[in-house]
């Protein structure tokens, strides 16, 4: 009932569902890209960056529901064998503006759904500029020794929310891989086009 009375953050005309947004944006926003280690839920433009922008820069984590939901729903559909997943981390001083991990949110989220177990194994240990102001090779000494992993085993999921140069990604695989996963594939909202 209390999420009929807010409006829908991708399109501000409708009101929104329990979905997070309303059914017309919910039916529009994801065209599913499920790769050999990757899962997409779109392309980072119109609507779906509106609802991303909104989850991840203006407190509207009612959409990790949704979000959660459709990337668990390709994690099943791709077959792969993960043994945990892991969300991207945000340096404490992030966290603590914002007030909450997106990717962790959906990381919870997708845990639920599939039944595999939350590990966030990672910790970003050095405070980065935000990715999306930089330039792609800014963009790869920025998260340069950024992230750390607890000694992990297995194959990891690595949740994030959009993927733009793949720089965060890669630290992170790469961190992951140095403390013992045996492979890591990656699900997110979106990727920039």
């Amino acid at each position: 009932m209390f999420s009929s009375l807010i409006r829908c953050p991708v399109c501000r005309e409708r009101a929104s569902s329990s979905l997070g947004c309303c059914q017309a944006c919910a039916d529009e926003l994801f065209q599913v890209v499920i790769r050999e280690d990757l899962i997409v839920l779109g392309v980072y433009s119109g609507r779906l960056e509106r609802a991303v922008r909104a989850f991840k820069f203006h407190g509207t984590t009612r959409l990790s529901r949704l979000f959660g939901e459709q990337l668990a729903k390709a994690v099943k559909r791709s077959s792969w064998q993960i043994d945990a997943l892991c969300p991207v981390p945000l340096h404490w001083t992030r966290r603590l503006e914002r007030g909450y991990n997106q990717s962790a949110l959906l990381g919870k989220h997708i845990a639920k759904q599939t039944a595999l177990p939350y590990a966030p194994h990672l910790r970003r240990v050095k405070r980065t500029q935000q990715q999306a102001l930089l330039g792609k090779l800014e963009r790869l000494s920025n998260v340069e020794d950024a992230f750390v992993s607890k000694p992990c085993k297995g194959n990891i999921l690595l949740i994030d929310d959009v993927i733009t140069s793949g720089a965060t990604t890669q630290a992170c695989v790469r961190a992951l891989l140095g403390a013992g996963a045996n492979e890591v594939k990656v699900a997110a909202i979106a990727r920039a086009k």
